[in-house]
């Protein structure tokens, strides 16, 4: 199925020359474009673009999360050969040695670090998908603008903004581009690849948010113990920024889970019933762009929300690694 801009921009030269239907006409009209399957059509393609989920693009080897933090353990061999023989068990986490201790903190960092340039990149991916739609609607408001206008059907203060909010979309685009390469050129430099940093396969999508968020909370007897250690305002640095980050990484849960939950499926509910009401000609080809812009704003949002809910969620583990060395120095078996 062509993408619903491209159906709209096929069609729009009938449809917006067409008489407008009298009182009662429209649901007849309805009736029979139903009967045909078309709005239905229509909505199968819009709820695609509210789920909106780029397809992933094909790649021999995309590089996944996992491969790039192997990818940087790989440049630390130091680090991955104590990492190798450092048992994982909670159970066993008091009986490491301090070398190995600081391998397990390193490589929290470590993870943290690559995970963020790497939710950055993809989002960064995304993000140029979501605005070259944005564009390409607002390309086809401004051709269709433009041909009504010569004929006498548009006047030429409609005209113009179609046209400057054609202009401002190419903006929008061009400013996500140069974006996108920041970010990978950054993964790039830190994961030493070499060549063009655009050619790196990446997946086109975001990891979905999980479906509920683990409660994270610092109880009143570790924070009781931790503020009896040696080094007291180093502790509670960590201490205050390990709650920050706990916030951080709720909030951006919920906030993630509110678009996902409420707003996309608001969206999808609007655009139907635009459809539906463009079909039975009770609204105009620009109403329907319009709410084309619109649903790829909303899902743009939903994925600026998902990258920082990510970022956040990379961020608070070398904070809980340090917490549970803290906790483990005044023999409290905290790696659980």
């Amino acid at each position: 199925m062509k993408p619903l801009f491209a159906v709209l921009f096929a069609c729009f030269g009938a449809s917006v020359l067409a008489d407008a239907p009298g009182p009662g006409d429209w649901r007849q009209a309805n009736e029979r474009v139903q009967e045909a399957g078309g709005w239905k059509a229509y909505a199968r393609e819009i709820h695609k673009a509210a789920s909106n989920r780029p397809e992933p693009s094909v790649s021999s080897e995309p590089l996944s999360l996992q491969l790039a933090i192997d990818k940087a353990l790989a440049l630390n061999p130091a680090l991955k050969q104590i990492l190798s023989s450092t048992p994982r068990e909670p159970a066993h986490y008091l009986l490491l040695s301090s070398q190995q201790k600081a391998a397990l903190t390193q490589e929290a960092h470590l993870i943290a670090e690559v995970a963020a340039l790497w939710y950055e990149a993809v989002a960064g991916k995304e993000h140029v998908a979501q605005q070259s739609q944005v564009t390409e609607v607002a390309s086809i408001a401004s051709e269709l603008s433009g041909r009504m206008q010569k004929v006498g059907n548009l006047n030429a203060l409609h005209q113009a903004e179609e046209q400057l909010s054609y202009a401002k979309t190419k903006n929008d685009l061009a400013r996500s581009q140069l974006a996108l390469e920041e970010a990978m050129e950054k993964l790039a430099l830190r994961l030493q690849i070499s060549g063009d940093p655009m050619q790196i396969g990446l997946p086109s999508r975001l990891p979905e948010p999980p479906r509920s968020l683990e409660s994270l909370k610092l109880s009143n007897t570790d924070s009781a113990l931790l503020s009896t250690a040696t080094n007291n305002p180093a502790v509670l640095r960590l201490l205050s920024e390990t709650r920050r980050a706990i916030r951080e990484r709720e909030e951006a849960f919920r906030l993630v889970s509110h678009y996902k939950n409420e707003v996309l499926p608001l969206q999808r509910r609007i655009s139907e019933e635009h459809l539906l009401h463009y079909n039975g000609m009770i609204i105009g080809i620009f109403e329907l762009l319009k709410d084309a812009k619109q649903q790829t704003k909303v899902v743009d949002d939903y994925l600026a929300a998902l990258g920082a809910y990510w970022k956040a969620d990379a961020a608070l583990l070398p904070k809980l690694t340090a917490l549970r060395e803290q906790l483990s120095e005044i023999r409290r078996d905290a790696w659980k």
